[in-house]
């Protein structure tokens, strides 16, 4: 692990009355994981200091901790909306800043920041993204709040070999709420989870499911998907070849292992080979062993025919309104604001319904995502876990122009709501003890502890032909 710790002298153009602005900046840059922090603290917030070299730093240990060579940074943790501190002021103050880094995926988040046993402190936290840790100068704080600055993006799409090939797949035929992938027929760009069952009451025989959109990047209505994905099962088998009598000659092989070559070719039993320019390399050996690459196809789930991908004005501000008359918390959301669109419905294959049963227990009913509701989320690469909606929106930046989204943050250290391959799947509203389907995961941080989350309500509002089956 490499510390740094600079003396930055800053002439701050953000001040009305042009002053020098002594800051402190602590940067850290950890060799195992890459993630780089800043911390940006004004020194007059700091009126004790401690020594270190030549030069005085202000006590950072609050925010910070190093010990044994380990950096254990701040958690982040779910923040209730707070009286004194009013939304409007917060959301111009993140627009401000995002504004002036003008950075695709970088974000801006009022959330709380915790230290190993101490309270959680209202933070302003924002995310920049790589390749540069540039310090940076930021307007004054609202209220002299806190602010935490780290090299960090919001993350939506994953690929080939991608977290995919650590587990063996499992191939099941009706599908409910469960960890299950599913993708586009043939690719390997990426693929998503299950989001949850939907019916349209003008067709009491047709059976449809949902996905996020970006889990199918650029899908017409038509194109088939598949359960497992062509994504999961490529992968899969591509991590086992080389361990079987299947290897290329060409290619590393390692010492057979019996398991792997008895689920390699339980997977080439399973499912259907499509040859192409990509993919995996292997010796058929229902083909005389010969040479052949491209991919195995998951089995069929369905086809598409609605796909929403881009950012509409006014949706969390009308949700807001939902909100209200029922009586539930708001995000103080304001006219004109975007949020991003982000699913996609397919028509079922019929013997792949296995309805809307999540831990053998039927999910009848919709819920709501709304500050500090508990929630679980169900996904592919991480099962079930637990989380709750933050206090406030997230803010990031995308294609010139900010989208206002609802964010979700893990309520125990060390344990991720969700990674790459969540996305799509179903998020619950736990109200009373009674799972309700409240949303479904769109994307994530790069750091893993802030996750976005689209209402069901939001999307079966865009889409009136559909409801929750």
């Amino acid at each position: 692990m490499r510390v740094t710790i600079h003396l930055i002298l800053y002439s701050s153009p953000f001040i009305a009355n042009p002053s020098l602005l002594l800051l402190i900046t602590a940067a850290w840059h950890c060799n195992l994981c890459c993630h780089k922090l800043l911390l940006v603290t004004p020194l007059r917030k700091h009126p004790e200091f401690i020594k270190q070299g030549r030069g005085l730093i202000p006590d950072l240990t609050g925010q910070m901790e190093i010990t044994d060579g380990f950096l254990h940074g701040p958690q982040i943790v779910p923040l209730a909306p707070q009286h004194e501190f009013d939304a409007g002021v917060i959301s111009a103050y993140i627009s401000r800043v995002l504004r002036g880094i003008k950075r695709d995926n970088a974000y801006g988040v009022f959330a709380a920041v915790k230290r190993n046993s101490g309270p959680p402190i209202p933070t302003l936290i924002f995310g920049i993204p790589p390749p540069t840790l540039t310090p940076a100068v930021l307007p004054p704080a609202p209220w002299g709040l806190p602010t935490l600055v780290r090299t960090d993006f919001i993350l939506l799409t994953n690929g080939f070999q991608t977290l995919w090939d650590t587990e063996p797949v499992h191939d099941v035929g009706a599908i409910t709420l469960t960890s299950v992938s599913i993708g586009i027929e043939g690719s390997l760009v990426t693929a998503g989870s299950f989001g949850g069952f939907l019916r349209r009451p003008s067709n009491a025989y047709a059976v449809f499911g949902i996905t996020a959109g970006h889990c199918v990047p650029g899908a017409d209505p038509g194109t088939p998907l598949c359960s497992p994905s062509t994504l999961e099962v490529t992968s899969r088998f591509n991590r086992l070849v080389n361990y079987t009598s299947l290897c290329p000659p060409m290619a590393d092989h390692w010492h057979v292992s019996e398991d792997k070559e008895r689920e390699a070719k339980w997977l080439l039993a399973q499912f259907r080979f499509q040859e192409g320019p990509s993919g995996v390399e292997f010796l058929d050996p229902e083909d005389g062993f010969r040479l052949k690459k491209g991919v195995l196809l998951g089995r069929r789930v369905g086809h598409i025919v609605d796909y929403r991908f881009g950012q509409q004005q006014n949706l969390l501000y009308d949700y807001d309104q939902r909100l209200r008359v029922l009586g539930l918390p708001t995000f103080s959301a304001e006219p004109g604001w975007a949020m991003r669109t982000d699913w996609s419905i397919f028509v079922c294959v019929s013997n792949r319904y296995g309805g809307n049963t999540y831990d053998g227990v039927l999910v009848p009913e919709t819920g709501d995502l709304y500050p500090c509701v508990e929630v679980e989320k169900i996904g592919r690469s991480t099962g079930a876990k637990h989380g709750q909606v933050n206090g406030y929106h997230l803010q990031y930046w995308t294609g010139g122009q900010e989208s206002y989204e609802v964010a979700i943050a893990s309520t125990g250290r060390g344990m991720v709501f969700a990674d790459v391959g969540d996305s799509g799947g179903c998020v619950f509203a736990k109200e009373n003890g009674v799972s309700k389907a409240a949303g479904i995961l769109i994307g994530k941080n790069n750091l893993d502890d802030l996750f976005l989350a689209t209402p069901l309500n939001i999307i079966l509002r865009l889409a009136p032909a559909y409801r929750w089956a």
